[in-house]
């Protein structure tokens, strides 16, 4: 089965699965966090559970923040916030979720996949949406 190469998220609950109110705010927690980060430039993605950072990703790539996460939340519902770089223009790849992003994430007991709108790509969208919503895990696209 081919997939789309990857589209840009969008604002607003993607998936079937709806957040639940803890998960919204936990996203909304998050906002003032990545304005801050943008700052510094700060492209990547951390792990949020009743308003706490749980994990913050620094060299190492998604699944390894969305494992220690998992190891640090072992009752599960948490959240996975992605964002892209301001200069993600510049590197060679951009910020990317995909179906194994949600594999990683159920695995992990997360609740949520929080990215941001117009920064980060959604790798063959239709197959994400459905292994999320397959997983119970909520896709939300947020804007700064």
């Amino acid at each position: 089965m081919s997939g789309d190469n990857g589209s840009a998220a969008t604002d607003g609950v993607m998936s079937r699965t709806r957040p639940a109110r803890n998960i919204q705010a936990d996203i909304a927690f998050s906002v003032p966090i990545i304005r801050r980060l943008c700052d510094v430039d700060f492209g990547g993605a951390f792990a949020v559970k009743d308003c706490e950072l749980i994990a913050v990703q620094a060299i190492e790539d998604n699944e390894a923040v969305i494992r220690r996460a998992g190891q640090l939340c072992r009752c599960g519902r948490w959240t996975l916030v992605k964002t892209g770089s301001r200069t993600d223009g510049a590197r060679a790849e951009a910020a990317t979720v995909g179906p194994e992003t949600i594999q990683h994430l159920k695995d992990a007991r997360a609740s949520c996949l929080a990215v941001e709108t117009g920064r980060v790509m959604l790798a063959d969208r239709s197959r994400l949406l459905a292994a999320a919503d397959a997983a119970c895990i909520a896709v939300v696209g947020f804007s700064l």
